[in-house]
């Protein structure tokens, strides 16, 4: 039985970890993920030309940007204190198992907020686009994370 639940909790673990890494890979956690150069591609004044923005919808989507940027980043940083707890708790000869359950659900409840972060996200840039403009940014977003509209990955 112990066993088990062991088995079960490294699961999880490993289940959020891999979850929390491809996210940041996919870049939607803000701006801890995908810290690299942007390409001309992603960078605001091409998406200001692609999408026809006015500057009132500029500077929405920046301010919008701003304060999501603050959230993330304090969420982000909570989630790494407590990747680094777990891992100093599975390293220990004697593993409180309490303890274990107790930072495994601290963490799903960071990614919550994360997965909830960016949906509240997604739902303001609708509210400032268009709905013309808001099908090309689902479109571009769907060419830079395939499947992202769908739900599905490459295949």
């Amino acid at each position: 039985m112990r066993t088990k639940k062991t088995g079960l909790i490294l699961l999880t673990v490993f289940t959020l970890v891999i979850f929390s890494i491809s996210m940041a890979e996919a870049g939607l956690f803000g701006s801890k993920a995908g810290t690299g150069d942007l390409s001309k591609r992603q960078r605001p004044e091409n998406l200001t030309k692609e999408l026809g923005l006015s500057a009132e919808q500029e500077a929405k989507l920046k301010a919008q940007k701003d304060n999501n940027k603050a959230a993330m980043e304090d969420i982000w940083q909570k989630m790494q204190e407590k990747r680094g707890e777990l891992k100093a708790e599975l390293e220990k000869d004697k593993v409180d198992n309490a303890r274990i359950d107790a930072i495994i659900t601290d963490m799903s409840g960071l990614t919550t907020r994360m997965l909830r972060n960016r949906v509240d996200q997604m739902l303001a840039t609708k509210q400032i686009l268009t709905p013309e403009q808001f099908k090309k940014f689902q479109d571009k977003a769907e060419k830079k994370i395939p499947g992202a509209k769908k739900g599905q990955g490459k295949k």
